[in-house]
């Protein structure tokens, strides 16, 4: 386990303070107040090089910065993203306005400041919420995504794509999950065109891909008749809808591997599962984000 300078994916807010000018961070602890941040142990260099290159631009071209009292301002957030070995990254201006002024100049100042950058994208956010990231990309410069690997797949990354933010162990993670399902394919962690783009690039053609709601998507898919051997979930912080385990359950698989960034909800849905006839056998740790509390688990439920 490498525990530091892990992090391919760095989100920081973008504020201002009457001390310091334009600032770029973490948010202090259960708090919105920014801590200036030039270099955060847990992001790979590239991630840290971002942050101190958009502060600096801000700065240069005074550039407004998005206030979430007022609702005025121009820069939200900013995005970094790079790959294992950081010969590329993409730099991710989140903004709460659809123009950039002197769009070239920033686009060339960031260029000036960062080696590896192989793209620059604005996201827009014009919502008044607290939510980092829009749904409407640009390019404004370079490639629309990044590559990276894990085991031996290839994958293009997206401005929204998801992708696990500590390459090294989600193969760890990924290699248990495989080992628990008795199958060997890796899963799919982008979004819905980028996983279909991936498996094209990949040369797999024994994978289809379904977007939309677990909690309706499986009720349907279970009435028309799919019966898998093995079932494979990773949901998010909240855990499974009740629903969405019944279904697994009445598909009746041999096993249901479970993957969680919660241990609270894992212990309450391997509950009900319990409930429903399948018996947790094996549960791995696997510490996907050193000096934090947080923890993933992979989980193998066997039909009693």
């Amino acid at each position: 386990v490498h525990e530091w300078h892990y992090r391919n994916k760095m989100q920081f807010p973008i504020g201002r303070s009457k001390k310091e000018g334009i600032i770029v961070g973490c948010y202090a602890h259960s708090s919105h107040n920014i801590i200036n941040t030039e270099n955060c142990h847990i992001q790979k260099h590239t991630n840290n090089v971002i942050a101190n290159a958009v502060r600096e631009m801000a700065t240069k071209f005074k550039l407004s910065v998005y206030d979430e009292k007022t609702h005025y301002g121009l820069l939200r957030h900013v995005v970094g993203r790079t790959n294992r070995d950081e010969t590329e990254c993409m730099v991710v201006l989140v903004t709460a306005q659809p123009k950039i002024p002197r769009v070239r100049e920033i686009v060339n100042f960031l260029r000036s400041k960062i080696p590896n950058l192989t793209s620059v994208v604005q996201n827009i956010n014009t919502g008044r919420n607290n939510i980092i990231m829009g749904k409407e990309c640009k390019i404004l410069w370079g490639a629309s995504h990044i590559t990276d690997r894990l085991g031996s797949l290839k994958f293009k990354i997206s401005a929204l794509s998801f992708f696990q933010v500590n390459t090294e162990q989600a193969e760890k993670l990924y290699e248990c999950a495989l080992k628990y399902a008795n199958f060997t394919l890796f899963p799919y962690t982008t979004l819905f065109r980028s996983a279909i783009a991936n498996a094209r690039d990949n040369n797999i053609r024994n994978a289809e891909f379904l977007t939309g709601d677990a909690a309706k998507l499986m009720p349907q898919l279970y009435r028309k008749g799919l019966r898998p051997d093995v079932i494979v979930t990773d949901p998010p912080r909240a855990g499974c809808a009740p629903e969405v385990l019944k279904t697994f359950a009445a598909m009746r698989p041999k096993r249901i591997v479970y993957v969680s960034c919660n241990p609270a909800s894992l212990a309450r849905d391997i509950g009900i599962l319990d409930e429903l006839g399948y018996k947790a056998t094996e549960i791995q740790p696997v510490d996907m984000f050193p000096q934090t509390g947080h923890v993933e688990s992979v989980c193998l439920l066997i039909k009693k």
